[in-house]
């Protein structure tokens, strides 16, 4: 092997490695100098990651009551950043549909931290009343209303 065939070889390594490390680490590199979001907008790659990226939800549970004549289901449970950057806490939103999936209802709150660093969790709670028996539950993050 010549030593052009193995300076061509490390150049397209090394070239490779650092597009990935670019394409993969955008997140860290945007947070690291915000001015390279404009950077992956004009190459068409969105620096925005999707609404509640690197955020899980844990333990969600309701459980429903009769108070003062009214059915009210209390829901409660833990998000959770499994990331590796601080992630923003979006605003969450309760649906309630019938088993054919029709909606019967639907309200948004908020958990009790804004942003959770890596690692990080926060608890969320909510209710309402006059819920239906056969009601199912689903919470996802939504944009601010």
């Amino acid at each position: 092997m010549s030593w052009v065939t193995i300076g061509w070889t490390l150049f397209l390594v090394t070239v490779t490695i650092l597009a990935v490390g670019i394409y993969f680490g955008r997140e860290r590199l945007i947070a690291a100098v915000p001015a390279t979001a404009e950077l992956y907008k004009m190459i068409g790659l969105d620096p925005t990651p999707p609404l509640g990226a690197g955020l899980e939800f844990r333990d969600v549970k309701s459980v429903r009551r009769l108070v003062d004549g009214e059915r009210v289901v209390v829901i409660e449970g833990v998000i959770a950043n499994v990331s590796e950057v601080t992630r923003p806490v979006p605003t969450l939103r309760a649906r309630l549909s019938d088993a054919d999936g029709a909606l019967l209802d639907e309200w948004t709150f908020t958990a009790g931290a804004k942003f959770l660093p890596p690692g990080g969790v926060t608890s969320f709670k909510t209710s309402t009343r006059n819920v239906p028996r056969e009601a199912n539950l689903s919470i996802d993050f939504v944009a601010k209303p």
